[in-house]
């Protein structure tokens, strides 16, 4: 007996955090009145086009994580 696949995104998927991120910055800019153009590939170094007051702005982005240090 053959298991059913299951739907969605996969553990595996090395894209979904930068995904999370680009969506995320897209969001921001937009509530901030930015236009916002956002690639549809996986290629090249731009993710996102806003536009901004009168200025088309590239954006790569980069997600960062850091560790809280307490002393």
């Amino acid at each position: 007996m053959q298991r059913p696949e299951k739907t969605g995104a996969k553990s595996t998927d090395t894209n979904r955090k930068g995904d999370y991120w680009e969506y995320h910055v897209a969001l921001q800019a937009w509530k901030r009145g930015a236009e916002v153009f956002m690639n549809i590939g996986r290629t090249g170094k731009t993710d996102l086009v806003l536009e901004w007051q009168g200025k088309l702005l590239r954006v790569d982005v980069k997600p960062v994580s850091y560790t809280h240090l307490t002393l």
